[in-house]
């Protein structure tokens, strides 16, 4: 076969995986995560789940439910991600996603930074106020799986 043709093939391939009812490895899906999050020595500190819904226009709504982790220092300056509370992002256009646990405040904000991967997503949360970060850590995001 041709480089010509090989690279062809590949093209319709990699196009098929953006058709409807399929999801390209590494896409944001809509369902229930399990959260964990961290401090930066990667201690944990935080447990509890996400439900997202990824719209048609890359915006990302749901709901949060987040407490700490049995035998975590409970005084690590985490913000207000503990409790519960509605989210609101965007999947970006590098295939990353950009969270916010409290899209109604105008302060006192926890943002979920990320990369995306199949299993679900992981990266940097930061909680920030006016002054600016405040705190920061590592989180994870895992798919539940359905039955």
């Amino acid at each position: 076969m041709s480089r010509v043709t090989v690279g062809m093939v590949l093209a319709t391939l990699g196009s098929g995986c953006t058709s409807v009812g399929m999801i390209p490895p590494g896409a944001l899906k809509s369902g229930d995560l399990r959260y964990a999050a961290y401090n930066l020595q990667g201690a944990p500190l935080l447990a509890g789940t996400l439900h997202l819904t990824v719209h048609d226009d890359s915006t990302v709504t749901g709901t949060w439910v987040i407490d700490w982790v049995a035998g975590s220092d409970t005084t690590s300056q985490v913000g207000p991600q503990v409790g519960h509370g509605t989210v609101s992002g965007s999947v970006l256009a590098d295939g990353t996603v950009e969270l916010n646990l409290n899209p109604l405040y105008a302060d006192n904000n926890v943002y979920l930074s990320a990369a995306v991967a199949a299993a679900g997503f992981s990266g940097l949360w930061s909680w920030s106020g006016f002054p600016g970060v405040l705190s920061r850590g590592r989180f994870s995001a895992t798919y539940v799986a359905t039955p």
